[in-house]
């Protein structure tokens, strides 16, 4: 969905083509003078764009599972976020931002998240573009749509409206992991990024089209997904320049009011790469609470990057974290804790695995709805290797463990989840579920054999998958319906 506007401070991001745009009876115009794309994991860092006076700079990044950006760096350009949107399952989104001034010379543009997934970006540098105008995103929901566990289509789509001669419209489009078959006429291809494979991936297309009036940019995909667009208007002018200086603070501004924090450790735990608990490491969990909002949370006196939200709630990992006695100083800024890691032996030296976490406090009905096996691109299959599951009922936020190993991902503040173990090995078509309260052992639903033999499902009257449905494997509908899916984080 689309948040409230915020601006970092960055500067810029090979040359696909300099097309001008001519309008009006002045002869004013827009030029896309150069694009460039690329792609990585967690972070990416574009090539080397072009400086030069009053230019406008476009910046398309694509996510594959919902991350928040926490730094964009370079030139030193003031960019701004103007549309964020998630895809209608929530698997992924689609972001835009610009930056206006004059470079003295090429430079790069940084862009940070803080998830480890897919991040595919494409920058794209105009000239003559006078400001950054209206903007708006869609998702299956419709304009600035939900994350809600919405249904995979192939039917992308994104109106903007301008009004003043010589305007373009910018249209970003995330089709995950499918293929643009065609898009509607008038609009230009800036550039495309591509990040991840399978199930995982996720793309950027930067579109452009002059226009004045309302257009509505339409795509066909190569199948069903989800997918979500992001739309701005560019209106001309003698183009960016520097931003104006903010205005000067009032002579005597009021002292701000005193910070409290009640910041509390829930748990400080070691996990090896694949976030189980042991004593040795490499890497440290740290689910913290009651916090202060919004702040910024130190670890051993340095700046991990992340940040409480806007309850005073963070679980993240710190990879790695080395200690030699077994402690540590966690800070929201207003309150400095010293906490002592469980299961630590020795520092992080030395080994074993651990028993099982102590359950959460509180009672549990939790409820498995279901487990499928699917493949790699989340499609129901009778030989895995991956597993789907979908809890409810659970604690809030608890830990979720998985025939005894903590998976990494906990229940929401409802006792929610639905995510994918990837692998998943099964040889009797049965997984044991556990948030620390209740441990049910179910069956996994069209498995054959175990994950060992097998092939797809036949199509069911409602209950299992329907034929070809290519999407990233959501609750069966009604004979008839479409899937809908959301990946887990």
């Amino acid at each position: 969905m689309r948040p409230s506007l915020k601006s970092i401070l960055l500067g810029g991001a090979t040359f696909l083509g300099l097309l001008l745009l001519t309008v009006g009876a002045a002869g004013a115009a827009i030029v896309m003078e150069q694009a460039v794309s690329a792609d990585g994991t967690g972070s990416v860092t574009l090539p080397s764009i072009a400086g030069g006076s009053s230019q406008t700079y476009v910046l398309a990044i694509s996510n594959r599972n919902p991350a928040d950006v926490t730094m964009v760096s370079g030139a030193g350009l003031v960019w701004v976020e103007h549309e964020e949107q998630c895809s209608a399952d929530g698997a992924m989104d689609a972001r835009l931002w610009t930056a206006q001034g004059s470079p003295g010379s090429s430079f790069q543009v940084q862009v940070n998240t803080d998830n480890s997934k897919p991040i595919a970006a494409v920058l794209a540098r105009f000239s003559g573009v006078g400001s950054a105008g209206s903007s708006s995103s869609q998702n299956f929901f419709g304009v600035n749509g939900a994350c809600d566990d919405g249904p995979d289509t192939e039917y992308p789509a994104l109106s903007l409206t301008s009004s003043e001669s010589g305007s373009v419209h910018i249209i970003e489009l995330n089709p995950r992991n499918k293929r643009v078959d065609s898009s509607s006429s008038g609009y230009s291809l800036a550039g495309t990024a591509t990040a991840g494979d399978g199930g995982d991936m996720t793309k950027s297309f930067l579109y452009y089209r002059p226009y004045v009036g309302t257009a509505t940019f339409q795509a066909t995909l190569s199948g069903d997904t989800d997918w979500a667009t992001a739309g701005l208007v560019l209106s001309p002018g003698a183009g960016g320049g520097d931003p104006p200086p903010p205005p000067p603070p009032p002579d005597d501004p009021p002292p701000p009011p005193p910070a409290s924090s009640d910041l509390e450790i829930v748990y400080a735990r070691l996990v090896d790469d694949n976030h189980d608990y042991t004593t040795d490491g490499p890497h440290l969990k740290l689910k913290l609470d009651n916090g202060t909002p919004g702040a910024d949370i130190f670890l051993d006196g340095q700046d991990t990057g992340q940040n409480l939200d806007s309850s005073g709630y963070r679980n993240f990992y710190t990879e790695p974290y080395p200690t030699s006695d077994c402690t540590f100083t966690v800070s929201d800024g207003d309150a400095t804790l010293t906490g002592t890691i469980e299961y630590c032996v020795d520092g992080n030296q030395g080994g074993g695995d651990p028993p099982p976490p102590p359950p959460p406090a509180g009672n549990s009905d939790l409820e498995v709805e279901y487990a499928r096996l699917v493949d790699d691109d989340h499609d129901y299959t009778t030989d895995g290797p991956n597993l789907k599951l979908k809890l409810d009922k659970g604690i809030p936020d608890a830990d979720i463990f998985v025939d005894g190993q903590d998976t990494g991902k906990s229940l929401d503040d409802e006792g929610y989840k639905k995510f994918y173990i990837e692998p998943y090995s099964t040889s009797d078509c049965t997984v044991t579920v556990s948030d620390g309260g209740a441990t049910l052992t179910v069956s996994i639903d069209y498995c054959e054999d175990g994950n060992t033999g097998g092939g797809d499902p036949p199509p069911g009257d409602g209950g299992d998958p329907p034929p070809g449905d290519g999407g990233d494997g959501g609750d069966p509908p009604p004979a008839g319906g479409q899937s809908c899916t959301m990946s887990g984080s």
